[in-house]
């Protein structure tokens, strides 16, 4: 009998330590993303085209840039005609093509654009923006 009461009072804990858990990592807000005052920052949707290795040591996921596209959805900053863009970021794997991506895009030497930074977007709701950009020298 004593071996089933431990059991679920151990399930009941369990619950009560998840459901806390919750509680506290959908109560914390994320922190705005950054942007340069030169970017074009968007609400987009990447297909991810190739990936060039980049040789770094003691990179065990390897590292490297990756030529995409994006299809814009929704300009926030900045100024773009084209409804889709190329541009190149460095990851070691592909970012996912089945949700959208809050970007901050910088023009890449050429054509298109880098990503400087970005954030997947869970539901309608948009990742706030810094009050203000941030210089960078480009």
């Amino acid at each position: 009998m004593k071996s089933g009461i431990t059991w679920k009072a151990g399930i009941l804990v369990a619950g009560i330590i998840a459901s806390a858990a919750g509680a506290i990592q959908s109560s914390e807000r994320p922190q705005p993303m950054s942007f340069g005052c030169n970017d074009l920052v968007i609400v987009g949707r990447i297909r991810s085209l190739s990936f060039e290795h980049v040789e770094i040591e003691n990179d065990l996921l390897g590292h490297g840039w990756i030529s995409a596209r994006v299809r814009i959805r929704r300009i926030l900053r900045g100024h773009e005609r084209a409804r889709t863009v190329p541009v190149r970021y460095f990851a070691h794997t592909y970012l996912r093509d089945d949700r959208d991506f809050l970007l901050a895009l910088v023009r890449h030497e050429g054509e298109g654009y880098q990503i400087r930074n970005w954030h997947m977007l869970e539901g309608p709701s948009l990742l706030p923006l810094a009050a203000s950009c941030t210089q960078h020298p480009e």
